[in-house]
């Protein structure tokens, strides 16, 4: 198996990342045993003097000199390469890889009281949100990587439900708190971000559906100036009668004529049994053009 090597920029937010990556490709490369805290190597003297390398000890001491090299090679500042270099003595003539990596814990994951307190700052100063609840869950997990302390997920929870300002992410928090046994934190951010993916959709197409009914507000407003401009001014080059264009002309689109002017036409239609029903329509238009109706249209 092919592992590659992890790197360090010797940034402080970047120094947990690396050591988990560098003790998981430890495991992966069979160097497990030379990162284990406390582990006794022999000398160096010792292990030129053994015949027999294939012995324990001997495996041992070729681990933690092959683990030292890759950690050396990993780094890409000089207070990375020291924290290896200074673990070198004259009986660790090639360092003691598993004494580098607890300074770096030390200075990079501390698990003090103090580091707690650092961790509660930290967590209490991220804020929740709202868009997408997983990205929250992935800058908790940032956090606490930098410290070797860690809050459960009921303290979690907990806190982010101080953070959150839905009700309804309220309640399916304290859902979660009652009817789930241990807490997952993690399980709840995935609800959350469901539930936020949903109402995204939501409002998409709320907004999708708003730009339509901009667009035909606009159409009619467009409509509405253009009738306007038709006023007394224009004439209608069908009947050639002023007051409308031609497109409204009721001579031209009799289907145009409202219903209040046809129960007009009806009545007079009765009165005037000896008109014929095309002359009944032009006397109805002439004697709506004549009366209070002087701008309806014909």
């Amino acid at each position: 198996m092919k592992v590659k090597t992890p790197t360090w920029s010797g940034k402080a937010d970047e120094a947990a990342m690396y050591l988990t990556k560098f003790k998981a490709m430890c495991e992966c490369s069979g160097l497990g045993d030379a990162i284990t805290p406390g582990v006794t190597l022999i000398s160096g003297a010792t292990y030129a003097g053994e015949s027999n390398k294939t012995i324990p000890t001997c495996k041992l001491f070729e681990k933690n000199r092959k683990a030292g090299a890759i950690f050396i090679l990993g780094q890409d500042s000089a207070h990375g390469v020291a924290f290896q270099t200074s673990t070198i003595n004259a009986t660790d003539t090639h360092g003691k890889i598993s004494e580098a990596l607890l300074a770096m814990e030390r200075k990079y994951q501390p698990s003090d009281t103090t580091a707690e307190l650092e961790l509660d700052t930290a967590l209490e100063s991220l804020k929740f949100g709202g868009s997408d609840a997983n990205n929250y869950y992935n800058s908790v997990v940032s956090i606490q990587t930098q410290f070797s302390v860690a809050k459960s997920d009921t303290d979690l929870i907990k806190l982010m439900a101080r953070k959150v300002t839905s009700a309804t992410y309220t309640k399916m928090i304290i859902d979660h708190m009652v009817a789930t046994t241990p807490n997952n934190f993690q399980e709840l951010c995935n609800q959350i971000s469901t539930v936020q993916r949903l109402v995204g959709v939501s409002n998409s197409n709320s907004n999708g559906k708003k730009k339509n009914a901009e667009k035909e507000i606009a159409v009619v407003g467009t409509e509405t100036a253009d009738k306007k401009k038709s006023g007394k001014n224009v004439t209608c080059n069908h009947c050639h009668k002023k007051g409308h264009v031609e497109a409204d002309c009721w001579k031209k689109h009799p289907e145009k004529i409202p219903q209040w002017v046809r129960d007009k036409q009806a009545k007079r239609a009765e009165k005037e049994k000896s008109a014929s029903e095309t002359g009944g329509v032009e006397v109805v238009v002439a004697s709506i053009e004549g009366s209070d109706f002087q701008r309806a249209r014909c």
